[in-house]
């Protein structure tokens, strides 16, 4: 178990915090459970009509407003299933917006000359905002709904001469899951 802290002197505040909590009993039994907090990360959620610039939204982003801040939780696993089968997965959650930030899950089967993973998951790309009305105020949230970015990827591996793959399932994973060590190559 870790933590990290980062304070800014200048405004005498937290400007982001982290706890993680890691079981890694090998390479392949891990599991990873953290809280994010980020001072002025998540300005997408408070928006509102500024009647000084003709009713266009603006958002707010200022870092030592509190409405701006982001809290997100983080798990992670790799496990196997047997002596070549392994699942893996991640799932990021944003509190704030209360909508999954980033998730992937997927499954290899890792032989003596070969191997291969597949991948599913999706990314969160932006917050899709309704046009503002004459009733928008600041107390008065939009609803907003989260637009993902959903991928398959798949790797099939000679190992020792190189990969056919979509694209980096090797690098999801590996900066996706703390702690994760690739044997695959």
């Amino acid at each position: 178990m870790y933590g990290l802290t980062a304070w800014d002197p200048n405004n005498n505040i937290v400007s982001n915090a982290t706890v993680v909590a890691q079981y890694k009993r090998d390479t392949k039994h891990l599991f990873n459970f953290g809280v994010n907090y980020i001072r002025g990360a998540d300005p997408d959620r408070y928006q509102y009509v500024d009647p000084k610039v003709n009713d266009v939204r603006v958002f707010v982003q200022d870092p030592l407003n509190s409405r701006n801040d982001l809290y997100q939780t983080d798990a992670s696993f790799v496990w196997p299933l047997g002596d070549r089968v392994s699942l893996f997965g991640r799932w990021n959650y944003n509190i704030s917006h209360d909508y999954t930030q980033r998730m992937f899950g997927g499954v290899q089967y890792d032989a003596c000359c070969w191997a291969i993973r597949l991948v599913a998951g999706r990314d969160f790309l932006y917050q899709e905002i309704p046009p503002p009305t004459q009733s928008t105020r600041l107390e008065e949230r939009v609803n907003t709904t989260p637009k993902f970015d959903t991928k398959i990827y798949f790797e099939f591996v000679f190992k020792g001469l190189g990969k056919l793959q979509n694209e980096s399932a090797h690098k999801l994973t590996t900066e996706g899951i703390m702690g994760y060590e690739d044997n695959l190559a």
